[in-house]
């Protein structure tokens, strides 16, 4: 399989970006938003993850955005987020966008970068955010979304 092609995101992939974090949202346990972003919200979200200097990246496969990652500055520190869409994943796209975003934020200055995964059993994102060459190491173990859902 080629590798994504990873650039930076345009107003334009919203629309995409807002169906890919909408299904992760509805249908997947990693993200604390109760309800999916729109199109409108995801491009001012976009707008203000710029104005704050880190970057919002796509993975484009056969044309079609495929996913996206961003990160959001707190002085040394970033914390980055990273969505695929479902019919890719495992294929490269997350990884590709996280070692690019990770790049482009120590070029940048910082340091750490940090990602919240709100469900200690979703291995993609543990698996993604584990892999050695990026450093990254478990800081912190919180209860599944899934059981704070539930009231557990």
């Amino acid at each position: 399989m080629q590798p994504p092609l990873i650039r930076p995101g345009r107003d334009a992939n919203s629309d995409a970006i807002a169906a890919i974090c909408g299904h992760g949202v509805t249908h997947g346990l990693a993200s604390f938003e109760l309800h999916p972003p729109d199109t409108a919200e995801i491009t001012r979200r976009r707008a203000a993850i710029l104005a704050a200097g880190p970057s919002c990246l796509v993975g484009e496969r056969n044309g079609r955005v495929a996913g996206h990652a961003h990160a959001l500055a707190n002085r040394f520190a970033v914390g980055n987020w990273v969505y695929v869409a479902p019919d890719v994943a495992r294929g490269g796209t997350g990884a590709a966008r996280l070692d690019a975003l990770a790049a482009y934020c120590t070029a940048q200055g910082f340091r750490v970068l940090v990602a919240v995964i709100g469900d200690a059993t979703n291995t993609l994102s543990t698996g993604l955010h584990a892999r050695a060459r990026l450093g990254v190491e478990a800081a912190a173990a919180l209860r599944t979304v899934e059981e704070l859902r539930a009231g557990q």
